[in-house]
C-alpha cells in the first residue's frame, strides 16, 4: 500500500473476488448476530464488514475470530477465518453452520489478528489506512486459542485464487 491508498498486486483473484468470498463472512455474521439475539446495530455491523474487506483487500489479515461468551465471559462457540492467496483449487461453499445457542446477556467478540504485512506499514501508510476504516480499532491481548473448545467442521469460501477457511470450535 502507497500513501495514496492506491495498491498493485500479481495475484490471481480482483477485489471482486476478495469482495465475493468476505460476502459470505457477511452472511454468517448476520445469522451468528440472529440465532444468538446479540443484534449489534446493523449500521455498525455494515462498519464493520465494510472494514474487513478493506484489511482484507491490502492482504492485512492474518486471521478473523468470531467469539461468543456466555454472561460468566466464558467461551461458547468461535469460527475462526483464515485468508488465502492461493485459494485455486478450493470448493467455494455457501454460508451455513451459524446456528449458535441463544445467549441474551452474552458477547459477540470480531479479533482482527494482523498479517505481516501490516507490521511493515509505514506510519503515514497506517495513518491512511485508518482513514478508510470506520471503526475504531485497539490492540487486544485476548486468548484465541479457543483452547475450551473442540475443533469442529470447516468450511472453504473461494472466488478464483482468493479464500477464506473457517474453522469451527465449539
Amino acid at each position: 500500500m502507497t500513501t495514496a491508498g492506491t495498491r498493485t498486486s500479481a495475484a490471481t483473484y480482483t477485489d471482486v473476488d476478495v469482495a465475493n468470498v468476505l460476502a459470505c463472512f457477511d452472511a454468517e455474521y448476520d445469522m451468528i448476530r440472529s440465532t444468538t439475539g446479540l443484534h449489534q446495530d446493523d449500521a455498525w455491523a455494515g462498519k464493520l464488514t465494510h472494514d474487513i474487506e478493506q484489511l482484507a483487500l491490502y492482504g492485512l489479515i492474518a486471521r478473523l475470530d468470531v467469539t461468543l461468551y456466555n454472561r460468566f465471559g466464558v467461551e461458547v462457540r468461535a469460527h475462526v477465518y483464515t485468508p488465502s492467496t492461493s485459494a485455486g483449487s478450493w470448493k467455494a461453499q455457501r454460508p451455513g453452520g451459524c446456528i449458535w445457542p441463544r445467549t441474551l446477556d452474552g458477547t459477540l467478540t470480531v479479533t482482527v489478528s494482523y498479517s505481516p504485512a501490516y507490521s511493515a506499514l509505514t506510519r503515514v501508510q497506517k495513518q491512511v489506512l485508518d482513514r478508510l476504516l470506520r471503526l475504531p480499532w485497539s490492540p487486544s491481548s485476548v486468548d484465541l486459542s479457543h483452547r475450551g473448545l473442540t475443533a469442529g467442521a470447516s468450511r472453504t469460501f473461494a472466488s478464483a485464487g482468493y479464500g477464506v477457511e473457517r474453522a469451527t470450535w465449539q
